[in-house]
């Protein structure tokens, strides 16, 4: 269960999660214990009524659920003293609900990414025995009804409707203010679930406190900005220490805002760029406290004409210094909100921050996120782009439902505004775009001007006018976007998606990935991707022996992504471009792994390269950090935060200071790339290697980088090098690379194929075994890996005990080239204490030369 956070303390009346509740569907045939914050299929899935949701066909088979009305009810006393003025906060409902204590409807909920409070009338109220009811209305039926009932709709209705088939979905999922990926995407399941997600309670002010607080710099010192809300004659005290517990600035009044002025602070910056000082701000009214933490950082989008006049820059400065975003997407952890624990996020956050993160984009087809998501970005230093909920769809604009996301916009950021990691805000995910590219037929600008005026009332005279009312940061249109030329006048432009302005998002299934002239040169890539299947560790928890096939049934099903777009087969033949395509599942698995990891590689590094060259590309956030369950999709890591072989090589492209090498019109060419803000210095080793064995041809080249810039270490003709080692043809021979900064320590190596493996003829089974194991933590382990060739993608997976929940472990390296002439030895983390004897019976060793 999500842990409750009370926005104030000390006045909570009555904490509804403490209650006994039951729960019953809509004809009472079905009734058993519920809890508060939960949801239906959790709850169902508790009683052993269900078995788990993600398990072979359940997303389809308990569809049922969500077609019911489902009831929670439970009783309640109230001291008598405390009955007078007693208001309900509900954190968070999802979605279509109505409240009712002693029969009386106290509240009716619809949006559930909306802060609910509602004064409870003291007549409605009993000391003892007072019941109280929750009615959820069947999301399937009530997004159907809404959509058949809408007042004067475009005469070709508001698209999409339903999903692609291949999703198994539920219709008209943009007729609620409710998790749109809940009624089905193309990396996740449709289950939209109902149930009290967040906190709900009592408290006995008729004003519960809450503060919204914004940091501004002033010339010389910082002004922090606290809203109240409270009653007009209470006392505010407001104080701001520092994590060594100095008070950096305090304020007591009445007023209901405060400006402070602080000094004497140090600034928050993104990782890699310095430290993240979070300092502590305490409200205290009456018996309610309030805490918050801030930082304080400027932030600004630069949007200026480039130099050879081909369009304008978009990239973000923090605190006056130019910041190139490395990261991803980040799509809902879970199907089910409640099943996202603080541990289960400090896992992903840890695993953001290993792979030399600095950025996240928090995806609009989503949720907005709990507290401890942000609270754990300015922890790490990683920059939020925050979108509001809407994705992929045309929207409604009537007054109902504007002002249902009038109010949703005004709660996420004020709730919001204090967290220095977020950066900038975006009205919506691909709906420009879609407007654009006419998705949906007869939804063109120029085809429909009525769909135009539907989304500028909506995006923005409604979401952008209203975060700009509250917040200072950048604020997006939409993403992709074309920058700086979106205006309320023009909001749909062909421009969007341009190379030259804005941010693009970029797929391409069928070009070869490796061929860099085929790749985008944005100014900003906010989503690019390719699929690989999740381990099948990971998916025989969910499947059985007889799914786990390539092209079963089941997982056909589980691919949502239109074959006739990307899919399996898209997988395959990306894959099958340069590798030899196995015929073993587990091995199948791999493959798509390798293609993954090496093609996203490769468009990572060119935007690298990039940030010096004529697109001045500041931005590469790949799609998609991690899934919401076990199945095949863009991401890098699986369900349970298990990496794969794509977060591994993050943990390279992303590194701070790297070697980038690529071939183009046969040339290789290696280039230095340093995003640390100081010259670096040092030497280039490079190797050539035979896959045969043998030794290696090396040279070494001394190199000298300036400060956020790439320069070129090396290059040559690809049919000269492999003259130096007699490889004969290209595909015969790896180029090995490494990084010797001027500390003397490797701080970087890496690898390049010079052609295509599955041409090669010497590229065989290197026998890769463990040598040793030896303990070097109390879950830690250090195994040497030995072979009889150089092999390529080595990849190290390890067997669980528990079928059903495989617990994820992390390799110091993974997905490397294994060489015959340097010892290679790798340490496992792992989360139980193991003997040598069992890592090693559970340690995997796969490579390219040994799949089936």
């Amino acid at each position: 269960m999500a842990a409750i956070v009370f926005t104030a303390v000390l006045s909570v009346v009555l904490d509804f999660s403490t209650l006994d509740w039951s729960l019953t569907n809509g004809n009472a045939t079905l009734k058993t214990k519920g809890q508060i914050p939960s949801s239906v299929h959790m709850d169902l899935l508790a009683a052993g009524i269900i078995e788990e949701p993600y398990k072979l066909y359940n997303d389809v088979n308990q569809r049922w659920i969500t077609k019911e009305n489902w009831t929670y009810s439970s009783t309640f006393n109230i001291k008598r003293h405390a009955r007078n003025s007693l208001t309900l906060v509900a954190e968070g409902v999802d979605t279509r609900a109505d409240i009712r204590i002693n029969d009386k409807l106290v509240l009716s909920t619809d949006n559930m990414f909306t802060r609910y409070e509602v004064l409870v009338d003291h007549t409605v109220l009993k000391d003892e025995g007072n019941h109280i009811t929750i009615k959820f209305f069947s999301p399937f039926w009530y997004a159907q009804n809404q959509a058949d009932t809408y007042p004067n709709p475009p005469s070709d209705g508001i698209p999409p409707g339903c999903p692609p088939a291949s999703y198994n979905g539920i219709c008209h999922g943009n007729f609620m203010r409710k998790e749109p990926s809940s009624f089905g995407w193309d990396w996740g399941p449709a289950f939209a679930p109902s149930g009290v997600y967040k906190a709900m309670y009592f408290m006995e002010n008729e004003t519960p406190l809450q503060a919204t607080m914004r940091v501004k710099k002033g010339d010389q010192d910082w002004n922090l900005e606290v809203l109240l809300t409270k009653t007009e004659k209470e006392i505010a005290t407001l104080t701001v220490i520092g994590s060594d517990g100095s008070t950096k600035a305090t304020h007591t009044g009445i007023e209901s805002v405060i400006n402070l002025s602080v000094q004497n602070v140090s600034t928050w910056w993104p990782r890699g760029y310095g430290d993240q000082p979070l300092y502590t701000v305490t409200v205290v009214v009456g018996t309610q406290v309030l805490k918050k933490h801030i930082g304080f950082r400027t932030v600004e989008l630069v949007q200026d004409e480039t130099l050879d006049m081909s369009g304008r820059t978009f990239y973000f400065k923090v605190n006056g210094v130019g910041v190139f975003m490395k990261g991803a997407n980040f799509v809902p952890a879970d199907a089910f909100e409640t099943r996202v624990t603080h541990d289960r996020l400090e896992d992903l956050f840890n695993s953001f921050y290993d792979a030399n993160f600095n950025a996240i984009r928090v995806w609009g087809g989503g949720v907005y996120q709990q507290d401890y998501f942000y609270d754990l970005a300015d922890k790490h230093g990683i920059l939020l782009w925050q979108e509001s909920m809407f994705a992929c769809a045309m929207y409604p604009a009537d007054d109902s439902f504007l002002s249902s996301v009038e109010a949703e916009i005004t709660h996420q950021v004020n709730r919001l505004t204090h967290h220095p990691s977020l950066v900038v805000w975006s009205t919506n995910n691909e709906n420009e775009a879609a407007l654009v590219q006419d998705w949906y037929g007869k939804t063109s600008p120029a085809e429909n001007p009525e769909y135009t005026d539907m989304y500028r009332n909506l995006y923005w005279k409604t979401i952008l006018s209203n975060i700009t009312s509250l917040d200072d940061r950048p604020v997006l249109a939409s993403s992709p976007s074309a920058g700086w030329k979106e205006t309320e006048a023009n909001p749909v432009l062909s421009e969007c998606n341009d190379d030259n302005n804005g941010d693009v998002h970029y797929y391409d299934y069928t070009s070869d990935c490796w061929d860099v002239t085929k790749l985008k040169s944005p100014r900003f890539a906010s989503e690019f991707g390719l699929q690989s299947w999740s381990s099948y560790e990971s998916l025989q928890s969910v499947a059985a022996d007889s799914d786990l096939a390539w092209g079963s049934a089941w997982t056909q099903q589980r691919q949502h992504c239109d074959p006739n777009n990307c899919g399996n087969n898209a997988m395959k033949a990306q894959a099958s471009l340069h590798y030899r395509w196995p015929s073993n599942f587990t091995d199948q698995i791999y493959m798509t792994q390798v293609q993954q990891a090496y093609c996203i590689r490769v468009q990572v590094e060119h935007h690298r390269r990039n940030r010096d060259a004529g697109p001045h590309t500041m931005g590469t956030l790949f799609w998609q950090a991690n899934d919401a369950w076990q199945t095949v999709s863009w991401s890098s890591l699986e369900y349970n935060t298990q990496w794969k072989m794509l977060h591994y090589y993050a943990q390279l492209f992303y590194a701070d200071m790297m070697l980038s090498a690529h071939i183009e019109t046969e040339e290789y060419q290696v280039m230095a790339v340093n995003d640390r803000g100081i010259e670096v210095g040092g030497l280039a080793q490079f190797k050539l290697y035979k896959w045969s064995g043998g030794n290696p041809y090396t040279w070494v080249v001394p190199f000298s980088v300036e400060a956020r810039e790439s320069v070129m270490v090396e290059k040559g003709k690809v049919n000269d090098l492999i003259k130096q080692n007699d490889c004969g043809a290209a595909a015969e021979c790896v180029l090995y690379y490494s990084l010797t900064e001027d500390s003397g320590h490797v701080t970087y190596e890496n690898f390049l194929l010079l052609d295509s493996p599955k041409l090669s003829i010497t590229l065989g089974n290197p026998n890769l075994r463990i040598q040793n194991v030896v303990q070097s933590g109390p879950r830690s382990y250090q195994l040497t890996i030995v072979g009889e060739r150089n092999a390529p993608f080595t990849w190290l997976s390890f067997l669980p005990t528990n079928r059903e929940a495989p617990a994820p472990v992390r390799w110091s390296r993974n997905g490397f080239l294994y060489t015959t002439d340097v010892p290679i030895v790798v340490t496992l983390e792992c989360n139980e204490k193991l003997s040598v004897g069992d890592v090693a019976a559970r340690t995997m060793i796969r490579s390219l030369g040994s799949l089936s």
